[in-house]
């Protein structure tokens, strides 16, 4: 299982958890608090914070509560999952939540792009595999498993 710390998610989604995870709204996979802890986070975690973000920065919004909801729907689902629903026609982008599964359909509006944000966050964890062998022995990005 591949993990991300609070610095991959912040590079990837443009936010940093460690504000949701403070307040409560996102918990990270290990639960770490305090200072110099690096919470770690799933693959299907930070799509659900990605999403989640998009949501909140839309003309729409929405409150915390929802963005809790977001992100757990999404790390609820098993990644295969999300990728079968993904090969779907017009199944790409976030519509809502339906007894805590995500709704996707087709483009409407300015609803988020699960697809483009999954292969992202995805093409991430490829480039930092890649980085991490680098011949520095540099330690890059995602957190250890």
């Amino acid at each position: 299982m591949q993990l991300f710390t609070t610095g991959d998610v912040l590079r990837i989604t443009g936010l940093p958890p460690s504000v949701w995870c403070r307040d409560g709204v996102v918990k990270s996979i290990d639960e770490r608090s305090g200072t110099g802890n690096h919470r770690r986070f799933t693959t299907m975690q930070v799509v659900g914070i990605a999403v989640a973000a998009e949501v909140r920065d839309s003309e729409q919004g929405c409150s915390l509560s929802y963005v809790q909801k977001v992100v757990e729907a999404f790390a609820n689902m098993d990644e295969s999952e999300l990728v079968k629903t993904l090969q779907k026609k017009g199944t790409t982008h976030f519509a809502g939540l339906h007894h805590g599964s995500p709704i996707l359909n087709e483009k409407k509006y300015t609803r988020p792009d699960v697809r483009a944000i999954y292969q992202h966050v995805t093409e991430t964890v490829a480039e930092r595999v890649r980085q991490s062998s680098n011949p520095t022995g540099r330690s890059c990005g995602l957190a250890p498993t």
